[in-house]
């Protein structure tokens, strides 16, 4: 932040780029500082790429479906309506990953209630369930909701109470070495338990950082720190 926040304000490049960067941090404000892996993509600039508009129902695939049941019965499109969504993944337990999903979004708790149930699916004790498919969910602030499959609703108010990701510096660290404007960006830290797994193949990276710009095509980069 300190480098965005020397550019002129008056230019307005220079200002959407740091109100891009503060978008993007501000995220990061509501994952929990256990999670060791944060992979983000900003819907907004997939949608608005070149590649994606030239190629959208191939890139969507059976999503498109779901998505223009959701635009009929909500009365809205999750691509644009839906800013960022971002995973944070754990798997220090040595067991399937556990993944929290932080939606960036202004349509708020009681629109995204009432679009389930439009959907045919119902909300009850901070869970949302689509025809058994079902995930709790939790809304820190007016336009962020957390979902997990494997926490509940007050398990992850507790998590985000106890710490956030920018209050890991380990965390934070490898996240400074990615380009948060990219379309979509992650990093984290590597376990001593995964490091073990991965000695096996013959690497043991510490961390690692990905990023991948979208226009025309793709150009996906990944860095592994040993």
């Amino acid at each position: 932040m300190t480098a965005a926040a020397t550019l002129d304000a008056g230019n307005p490049v220079a200002s959407d780029v740091v109100r891009a960067l503060e978008n993007e941090r501000r995220i990061l404000e509501y994952i929990p500082s256990t999670y060791e892996f944060v992979v983000h993509l900003s819907l907004n600039k997939l949608e608005a790429s070149e590649l994606f508009n030239r190629h959208e129902s191939r890139l969507l695939g059976s999503l498109e479906t779901q998505r223009q049941a959701v635009i009929s019965s909500c009365h809205f499109d999750p691509l644009l309506d839906i800013e960022t969504i971002t995973l944070a993944i754990d798997l220090k337990n040595g067991n399937a990953p556990e993944v929290l999903f932080a939606l960036s979004t202004a349509l708020g708790a009681t629109r995204l209630e009432e679009c389930v149930v439009a959907l045919g699916g119902k909300v009850s004790g901070g869970v949302y369930d689509l025809g058994g498919d079902t995930m709790s969910f939790y809304w820190p602030t007016d336009d962020v909701l957390l979902l997990s499959d494997k926490k509940s609703s007050d398990d992850m108010m507790l998590e985000l109470r106890a710490g956030r990701a920018l209050d890991n510096p380990q965390l934070m660290e490898v996240l400074s070495r990615t380009d948060r404007l990219a379309t979509m960006w992650g990093a984290g830290t590597i376990s001593s338990a995964l490091a073990t797994s991965l000695s096996m193949l013959g690497v043991a990276p510490k961390s690692f950082v990905v990023r991948g710009s979208v226009w025309a095509g793709v150009d996906l980069t990944l860095e592994l720190s040993f």
